[in-house]
C-alpha cells in the first residue's frame, strides 16, 4: 500500500460495503439506536481526521461530531434516503464546522461559495514513510502539496487519504463527477511543475 493512498477496495467489495450502510441506515430511520453506534464507529475515524485537517481545532472537532451523531438520531424520521452514507457524514460535518466557525469569522464567503481560509493543510505526519533519510523529501511534498488551491487540496485529500470515489466526491464537494476528474488532474500537473513529479510517482502511486 502506498504511504499517501489507501488501496482502493474492488467494486464488489464497494458495493457490499454500501449495501451494509445502506440497511444501517434504513435501520436508524426506523428507530435502532444500535444504528447509530455502527455508523459512529466505523466512521468516527474519518470524520475525526477530515474535521481536524479542516478546524485545527480537536474539541471543536469532537464537538460537531457528537452533534452530527445526536442530531442524526434526534431527526431520524425525517432523513431522506442516501447513496452514500460515508460522504453524507463528512459533508455534514463540514457544514457543522462551517456554522460554528463563521461565527468566528474563520471562514470567508466569496462567489457563491464558502470556503475556510486556509483550506486543508498537509503536514509530514500525513506523510508515512517511514526512513528518515528521506524526511527532507517528506517536507518536499508537503510543501508542494500545501501551494495547492484549497479546492484542490480538498479533493485530492478525499481521494488519497479518505478513500472516497469521485462520484463521492463530486457529491461531497456538490459538483460535476467530470469536475472531480479535472482538480485531480490539475492538482497532479501543479505538482509536477513544482518539481516533484518523479518523488511523487515513486511514492504516491507504488506499492
Amino acid at each position: 500500500m502506498s504511504f499517501l493512498i489507501r488501496s482502493l477496495l474492488p467494486e464488489t467489495i464497494n458495493n457490499q460495503f454500501r449495501m451494509d450502510d445502506n440497511l444501517v441506515w434504513l435501520s436508524l430511520k426506523k428507530g435502532n439506536a444500535d444504528a447509530v453506534d455502527i455508523l459512529m464507529k466505523k466512521y468516527y475515524s474519518d470524520l475525526y481526521n477530515y474535521g481536524i485537517k479542516l478546524s485545527a481545532n480537536r474539541s471543536l472537532t469532537k464537538d460537531c461530531i457528537q452533534d452530527l451523531f445526536v442530531k442524526l438520531w434526534r431527526d431520524r424520521e425525517k432523513l431522506s434516503e442516501v447513496t452514500f452514507v460515508k460522504t453524507y457524514l463528512l459533508k455534514s460535518l463540514k457544514q457543522n464546522l462551517i456554522k460554528v466557525m463563521t461565527k468566528e469569522n474563520r471562514w470567508v464567503a466569496y462567489a457563491g461559495q464558502v470556503e475556510y481560509g486556509e483550506g486543508i493543510v498537509f503536514s509530514q505526519e500525513d506523510l508515512l514513510i517511514v526512513q528518515q533519510e528521506v524526511s527532507d523529501q517528506q517536507q518536499r511534498i508537503v510543501d508542494a502539496l500545501n501551494k495547492l488551491p484549497n479546492r484542490y487540496r480538498e479533493a485530492v485529500y478525499l481521494k488519497f487519504y479518505s478513500g472516497l470515489t469521485n462520484e463521492q466526491i463530486a457529491e461531497m464537494m456538490s459538483i460535476k463527477t467530470q469536475s472531480v476528474y479535472n482538480l485531480i488532474y490539475e492538482a497532479l500537473k501543479i505538482l509536477k511543475e513544482h518539481l516533484v513529479c518523479t518523488l511523487i510517482a515513486a511514492t504516491l502511486w507504488l506499492p
